[in-house]
């Protein structure tokens, strides 16, 4: 077969099949060649083995890129949210001094390079310094490595201006070469708490003043939830209803009621409007109810707003048993008064009488008839 006919493959047999290496491997024997079919074949095994050790190896290192970079990328969005975040960040080596903080602190007028190597204590004023240095020295032995205090920072931009903070501090170890704990500096979070205290103080005033109120009113104030639980009370409420210190604790509607009950002279009428009152919050209520140990009360009930939405009932009870008692006495004694004055009226108009009669034995008459119609 000569090699015109292996290049014409419509003149091959049909079963005759040649995969190309075969088809240049005749070419290169028929032309007296077939040394150098096999040093070129040799020369291209060789190069694509080499170039697919070099497709691989260049496959790992865009991978290693691409890792890289995506790593590269997520560090970029960390230090994003880092440099964005509202807290002041830092990070102290071994002597406490910063070797980080964010850019958080130039809300307070403070450059961060600027406090690079400055101690904790150099930017905030801890209120317990001397416990601050004392916490951060004991840190060089591993321990509790966690400790958290208040510190304050005048504003550099306005000097007239303070701030209070809150400030986390954690110690940091990190593993030798003999696999024990070593020692290696801090991390921080300081927490701008300004308008937290400021609100603090503000509510405490707030209670302060409602409970000194509370305390000054003659009246027994108990103040009860949807539920019907004693919220707060007063201690003019337990001097009136001589709430024993077991009710003071708990609070529980059902053991309230039924104490309360128990000393009514009438528990049914007072139970009927407290049903009553439940089952329309908006309802104001004003009753006088007796006790069985005598004392009279003077009942106001206001439903507790928040808002407009109602959170629970006020009750204020005034003891009026003195007052009554007094207002009987006067009425005691208005009597007393108006018959005594009908009494000397009468005496009055006799003594009248008798003076205009002449006659001694007229006069005793009189008297005598006067004494008799007395």
């Amino acid at each position: 077969m000569t090699l015109d006919e292996l290049l014409h493959t419509e003149t091959l047999p049909g079963k005759i099949e040649l995969s190309q290496a075969e088809l240049v491997r005749l070419i290169y024997k028929y032309k007296g060649l077939e040394k150098d079919f096999e040093r070129e074949k040799s020369f291209w095994e060789s190069t694509n083995k080499n170039l697919v050790i070099a497709y691989k190896s260049l496959d790992e290192k865009e991978h290693e890129l691409n890792k890289a970079v995506s790593e590269i990328n997520i560090l970029s969005e960390l230090d994003t949210i880092l440099q964005r975040t509202p807290d002041i960040i830092l990070k102290l080596d071994s002597d406490a001094r910063v070797v980080f903080i964010n850019d958080a602190i130039k809300k307070y007028g403070y450059n961060p390079k600027k406090n690079i190597e400055k101690s904790l204590c150099d930017i905030f004023d801890p209120c317990e310094k001397d416990e601050v240095r004392q916490w951060l020295k004991d840190q060089e032995e591993p321990g509790d490595g966690i400790y958290e205090f208040e510190a304050g920072m005048q504003s550099r931009s306005n000097p007239a201006d303070s701030f209070t903070f809150l400030i986390r501090i954690e110690a940091l170890y990190a593993d030798n070469i003999q696999s024990r704990r070593a020692y290696t500096g801090f991390q921080a979070i300081a927490r701008d708490i300004t308008e937290k205290k400021t609100y603090e103080t503000q509510l405490a005033k707030s209670i302060s003043l409602l409970e000194a109120t509370l305390e000054s009113t003659a009246d027994g104030i108990l103040v009860v939830d949807k539920k019907g639980r004693w919220s707060n009370f007063n201690q003019k409420f337990i001097d009136i209803w001589s709430i024993p210190a077991y009710l003071q604790k708990t609070g529980e509607i059902k053991d309230g009621l039924d104490y309360v009950l128990d000393t009514i002279v009438d528990p049914e009428k007072f139970s009927a409007k407290v049903r009553a009152l439940f089952s329309d919050a908006k309802t104001q209520s004003f009753d006088m109810v007796e006790l069985k140990n005598g004392k009279v009360l003077e009942c106001f009930t206001h439903p507790q707003k928040i808002g407009d939405k109602i959170v629970g009932r006020v009750w204020s009870f005034r003891d009026i048993t003195k007052r009554l008692r007094i207002e009987n006495e006067l009425r005691e004694r208005d009597k007393k008064l108006s018959d005594f004055s009908n009494q000397t009226e009468q005496f009055s108009l006799a003594a009248a009488s008798i003076i205009s009669i002449k006659d001694e034995q007229q006069v005793f008459n009189k008297i005598v008839l006067t004494k008799g119609t007395s």
